[in-house]
């Protein structure tokens, strides 16, 4: 049976209230069904359960290739000596506790930072009452990440 949502198609959600296209024919078992999702708690509950029963053996397939996908890529990366992003927050903690990490930005129309007008973006660290700029990325020097 070659099923359709009465708003297939239409970009709205089966449920909603929209016309069919003129050229598709609304099924009557579909429409039916729809009734009853629409005002059968037990019946949209039940389908619901029937449906969540028939897609789990897909679902998991899907979940154990993911696992075995991140397992592979963390293997991949350990054997590479590729460090573990850093945790820049717990870093800032350890050497400004109770510091609060602040994005800046700042539009350089002299061209001081640069050599010509651009916007400067870094982060900046409050703590006591100070302000630090800081600039924080993840680096990757080449000998940590050749094999």
């Amino acid at each position: 049976m070659s099923a359709r949502w009465p708003a297939q198609g239409t970009g709205a959600s089966p449920g909603s209230q929209s016309k069919l296209p003129a050229s598709a024919t609304p099924n009557p078992e579909v429409q039916a069904i729809v009734r009853l999702v629409k005002s059968d708690h037990d019946f949209r509950n039940e389908l619901k359960n029937v449906i969540s029963e028939a897609l789990q053996p897909d679902l998991e397939k899907l979940r154990s290739e993911l696992l075995n996908q991140m397992s592979a890529n963390n293997a991949v990366a350990a054997a590479s000596n590729v460090p573990p992003p850093m945790d820049h927050d717990a870093i800032i903690q350890r050497d400004f506790p109770g510091a609060m990490l602040e994005e800046w930005s700042h539009l350089d129309e002299q061209g001081s930072v640069y050599g010509f007008a651009e916007t400067v973006n870094s982060h900046i660290i409050r703590h006591n009452n100070m302000a630090y700029l800081c600039d924080i990325k993840d680096v990757r020097l080449p000998s940590n990440t050749s094999s």
